[in-house]
């Protein structure tokens, strides 16, 4: 029998995300450059710390493979309606403002939790590590644009 995986709805300050599971390949592929990553990084480093920093130094592909697993309510004002659309598709609309690097690392994190739950003591080091950035993070500083074009 096939285990149905539920998504997952965050609250990270007031911005609402479901994440939805990934095609195995997918998950597979993501764990292969994460992890290879973290194995060419430094041979002395413990896999917690190596992962930490593939994930930054891949962090774009990271954010776009767990954004397009992602979805979030865009309101439509003009319309009055909601609409649910991947996060890939309002990433820097949806992260802008003060708030929206921390909410970043939370996204992070709850996405490697979510995906690779078994990896536990890896995990604990990454919610962390981006608990930590999250903190440092800057109040003022944008990760997008909130024109609209």
């Amino acid at each position: 029998m096939i285990e149905t995986i539920e998504p997952e709805t965050i609250d990270l300050d007031g911005r609402v995300l479901t994440i939805r599971p990934m095609p195995a390949t997918k998950a597979r592929d993501l764990m292969l450059l994460i992890g290879l990553s973290a194995m060419s990084l430094s041979k002395s480093d413990d896999l917690t710390v190596a992962t930490q920093r593939a994930i930054i130094s891949n962090f774009k592909e990271v954010c776009d493979t767990f954004g397009e697993f992602t979805i979030v309510s865009v309101i439509d004002a003009k319309a009055g309606k909601t609409h649910q659309k991947r996060l890939t598709l309002v990433f820097d609309d949806f992260f802008a403002g003060p708030k929206g690097q921390k909410a970043i690392y939370a996204w992070i994190a709850a996405c490697v939790r979510y995906h690779y739950g078994s990896f536990s003591e890896l995990l604990g080091g990454i919610k962390e590590l981006f608990t930590t950035m999250a903190e440092s993070a800057s109040p003022s500083t944008s990760t997008g644009s909130s024109d609209d074009s």
